[in-house]
């Protein structure tokens, strides 16, 4: 028994039958046999590794790819918290872009816009249309 499973090991395996459907509009399973289906020789496999080109074929199956955005994850943040001292100067509106997220402040005649702030920055100082505030910012 033992020198039938080393046998088995030596003898390689690439060629073997498959059934096959010739049929354009294909071959029904029933019982779980295919009808219609022919009994071919398999021809050697030979495999090709990928290279990134946009068609590749491997075991003669050509495989089509593109490199295209198939899901795009989105962090939710919460916005930070902006306290100014001086109660003159009134939050706007807020926006965020690459460099950070930014606050527009407003004194009733002027609207200033600040700098990017970033989750390292804690306080700082603004001044918009002369009227001079110290904030606070909590991430």
């Amino acid at each position: 028994m033992k020198y039938l499973l080393l046998i088995f090991l030596f003898i390689p395996f690439p060629v073997l039958s498959e059934l096959v459907c010739e049929r354009p509009d294909g071959c029904p399973w029933i019982n779980g046999e295919c009808v219609g289906c022919i009994s071919k020789q398999g021809i050697p496999k030979t495999s090709e590794s990928l290279q990134g080109t946009p068609g590749t074929t491997i075991e003669n199956l050509t495989i089509n790819y593109s490199p295209t955005v198939s899901e795009t994850h989105y962090v939710i943040t919460r916005p930070p918290t902006l306290i100014l001292s001086n109660p003159n100067l009134h939050i706007t509106s807020l926006t965020r872009d690459s460099r950070g997220w930014r606050f527009r402040v407003s004194n009733g005649s002027f609207e200033c816009l600040l700098s990017p702030l970033n989750p390292s920055d804690v306080r700082g100082s603004i001044s918009c249309g002369g009227v001079e505030s110290s904030f606070s910012v909590f991430f």
